[in-house]
């Protein structure tokens, strides 16, 4: 059941466990957040850093293979690191619109009004293809003009940025779900590195359960009670 705690933080008390028991997941204050930012920014940093020095384990599992990759492996990698640059750049620039309703509009009125907006919709999502597609035929184009040794040094770089991104992402969830995760008003987890070692399907559900929880606007919330 939800309800507003003494900080108005939207909580949930009977989120189930794979066990079966229920614990209490609220959402973060503004100072966890801020705490989160610095602890994913941390990670990240700690992360580049191990990915850059060629005698760590992580170096050798991930970027010192690409040295001996062939040409096309090491375009497709960097390719892949861009698309996701592409795909962010299009959803700026190619932004959906929500049609209002007229003022007290029939229902004909309304049926024409979604029908306007799932066609305004599909055609935002196929300008933003093209604009993927384009640029990255173009990006892709300009690769082939490269050496190999400026494309091993490329693709390193860029598989760097990806792996370091992907920890900060993950750390963000880590220290959520610690924050969030409560017991009897304590935290449920130990540490953020505590959650990182539970099943990732059981990360997955609490995640998505937080991102829920954290949808609510308390004023309906408290309307509704």
């Amino acid at each position: 059941m939800f309800r507003l705690d003494q900080f108005f933080r939207v909580c949930d008390d009977d989120v189930k466990m794979p066990d079966g028991k229920s614990i209490t997941m609220r959402v973060l204050s503004d100072i966890e957040m801020n705490g989160r930012q610095s602890y994913s920014l941390a990670k990240m940093t700690e992360v580049t850093k191990e990915l850059r020095s060629p005698e760590s384990d992580l170096h050798q599992q991930k970027i010192a293979p690409l040295a001996d990759a062939p040409r096309e492996s090491l375009m497709d990698t960097i390719v892949q690191s861009r698309r996701w640059e592409l795909i962010r750049e299009a959803n700026e620039l190619f932004r959906y619109d929500i049609l209002p309703y007229p003022e007290n509009a029939t229902e004909l009125e309304k049926v024409e009004v979604e029908t306007n907006q799932a066609k305004h919709e599909t055609s935002v999502a196929e300008t933003r293809l093209k604009y993927v597609v384009d640029n990255e035929k173009a990006f892709r184009d300009r690769l082939e003009s490269l050496d190999l040794a400026t494309l091993i040094k490329t693709a390193q770089e860029r598989a760097i940025q990806s792996y370091s991104i992907s920890s900060g992402i993950d750390a963000e969830t880590y220290y959520t779900l610690w924050c969030a995760c409560e017991v009897n008003g304590k935290p449920y987890f130990s540490a953020p590195e505590s959650v990182a070692k539970i099943n990732p399907k059981v990360i997955t559900f609490l995640a998505k359960t937080y991102k829920g929880l954290d949808s609510i606007d308390p004023w309906e919330l408290t309307k509704s009670v």
